[in-house]
């Protein structure tokens, strides 16, 4: 069913209306298009086209139109023309003084806009160096001591929880529709993480994988010397947080293209002493806190979902391409178990409780990676592999 709208004829008896079931084009161009005056300018603006296509200063299709400077269609000039893009073109400041057109970036533009501006006043009151220099120096009179920049609130200051949770919003912003080239989203997460202080390199190429990780730094790193002489050169983030930190990344094909969902973490610090030496059972049959968390992995369907299928699908893809180590393994399953030691908490203690400590995480995440590796090697996840592995 169309949607009927009525319109003013302009031709024949002034001030009727007609009732459409769609657009006349005849009747728009009895009322404007077609008037002799708009003839002559349409046939004046082809032919500045024209003269400027002939000169070799434009094409068809280039995305620039040809402008008349002083907005007079019919003064065809080749003083009185130039080439703009489009956009620039049809936006166009529409301010008139004196009778001209006001040209936007000119000095009398300029003018204008700092006469019409309250607490301008034209060139006259404008304030000369030495007088602001006076003004800067009253201000700082009697301040000894000033604010020095820097502080936990910060968009830089990441291991402020609150601070994370923000910037991690502002990225996954950036990332939120699908895109048919995830490493061009990385590069614009990047850029915006530029702008807060932070860094990471990502690649330009390569495969697409499901869990991707980058370390992360300040901006430019911490390079110098320290007061013991020896040179300092470090991603600048451990020396003051004592922690490290990456960009996680998860990514999902859909029929529209990969969603990519970008996340800052801290990296689990995995001592060398607690690394397990074989395949057997690393957790302790007789500490109930590991058993908890253990099933409690295992059992909690959010967790499950956002982190060890995730996890699952990235492993089973290293086998395939035989890159599978078993260090990087725990360190994988230690992000789908601190998550669950916080939502435990969460759940079933009081804040500020730490109910598991690191060692029971870490003898968790190593029976969950041995567990995975068994299975893994029975074919059990042979369904998450990329169709180019499957036999």
């Amino acid at each position: 069913m169309s949607k009927k709208t009525k319109c003013n004829s302009g031709a024949g008896e002034e001030g009727t209306y007609h009732e459409l079931d769609e657009r006349n084009y005849k009747l728009e161009y009895a009322n404007y298009q077609g008037k002799p005056e708009q003839i002559a300018r349409r046939s004046s603006r082809n032919k500045a086209r024209r003269i400027m296509t002939g000169k070799g200063l434009c094409k068809m299709g280039d995305g620039n139109d040809v402008d008349h400077k002083d907005r007079n269609p019919l003064n065809n000039d080749i003083k009185n023309l130039r080439v703009q893009k489009k956009e620039k073109n049809r936006s166009f400041c529409r301010k008139v003084e004196n009778g001209k057109p006001l040209e936007d970036g000119t000095s009398r533009t300029a003018k204008y806009h700092k006469k019409m501006t309250p607490g301008q006043g034209g060139e006259k009151k404008k304030m000369k160096f030495k007088e602001l220099r006076n003004k800067i120096n009253e201000w700082s009179t009697g301040h000894s001591e000033f604010e020095i920049t820097g502080s936990d609130t910060d968009i830089m200051y990441i291991e402020n929880e609150e601070t994370r949770v923000r910037l991690n919003a502002f990225i996954k912003a950036v990332a939120y529709h699908p895109t048919l080239n995830v490493y061009e989203t990385l590069a614009k997460v990047r850029v915006k993480l530029n702008g807060a202080g932070l860094d990471f390199e990502p690649p330009k190429s390569g495969d697409v994988q499901e869990v991707m990780q980058f370390p992360l730094s300040l901006f430019g790193g911490r390079t110098g010397m320290g007061d013991d002489g020896q040179p300092i050169n470090d991603d600048g983030l451990n020396n003051r947080t004592g922690r490290r930190w990456v960009l996680n990344i998860t990514t999902e094909e859909t029929s529209d293209g990969y969603v990519i969902n970008p996340s800052i973490e801290e990296v689990p610090l995995v001592e060398e002493s607690w690394l397990p030496e074989g395949t057997e059972s690393y957790l302790d049959e007789g500490k109930d806190e590991e058993r908890e968390l253990e099933l409690f992995v295992a059992n909690d369907a959010q967790i499950y979902r956002s982190r060890l299928q995730p996890i699952y699908k990235n492993l089973i893809t290293k086998i395939a391409q035989g890159k599978y180590d078993e260090k990087l393994a725990i360190k994988a399953f230690m992000y789908a178990v601190e998550d669950a030691a916080k939502k435990y908490t969460k759940d079933f203690g009081t804040p500020g409780d730490n109910i598991f400590d690191k060692k029971t995480k870490l003898a968790v995440a190593a029976t969950l990676a041995s567990e995975f590796k068994d299975e893994a090697d029975d074919g059990n996840y042979d369904d998450l592999l990329p169709k180019k592995y499957r036999s």
